[in-house]
């Protein structure tokens, strides 16, 4: 039940963000203090907390490929501010404790939605297509739902597609400044 709270107050929060206080929401290249390189942070928080609670789960598979992704993905001039770094954080550890009381089995659907992540997050970096692994994001979380089908899952589709529509929203017209610019 707790997260279920957790995201009614993330979608409330984020629409409330976006419609009073617009720099809350906005990420990538800002003046914000902290790098996204520190993105490795939450996937190692989710699968630390998995491991301390002695759960196997499919969902650290997909944690323990951002963490690589990590690794080979480095931002140069993307930020975030603070409070999306602590959202980050309680984001992944919520997700690992909901999804860890579910028996998940391994299933190629799965593995090729996050190998399908990993090919566009190359291709974002390579900034042949800016948005696409955000969709891909969507579809993991969207097949996790279908197999759980609960409401926590549900509520976290809604965020992310909150979260997907305000990124773009906001990031398009400087991506679309950036490589006007560069050509």
């Amino acid at each position: 039940m707790f997260s279920c709270l957790y995201f009614v107050i993330l979608i409330s929060g984020t629409l409330l963000s976006y419609f009073l206080v617009p720099s809350l929401v906005i990420h990538g290249h800002t003046n914000s203090l902290l790098s996204k390189n520190l993105f490795f942070v939450f996937y190692l928080t989710g699968l630390v907390y998995l491991i301390a609670n002695k759960k196997c789960s499919l969902y650290m598979l997909h944690l323990f490929r951002r963490l690589i992704e990590c690794y080979f993905f480095r931002y140069k001039r993307s930020r975030m501010n603070i409070l999306q770094f602590l959202l980050g954080i309680s984001y992944y550890i919520i997700m690992a404790d909901h999804i860890m009381h579910y028996d998940l089995r391994f299933t190629m659907v799965f593995f090729l939605l996050n190998i399908g992540q990993s090919i566009s997050h190359y291709f974002a970096f390579k900034q042949i297509s800016t948005f696409i692994h955000y969709y891909v994001e969507f579809l993991i979380h969207f097949y996790l739902f279908l197999r759980i089908k609960s409401l926590t899952l549900f509520l976290n589709l809604i965020w992310l597609a909150l979260f997907i529509g305000i990124t773009i929203k906001t990031r398009a017209p400087l991506h679309a400044y950036k490589y006007k610019k560069s050509d």
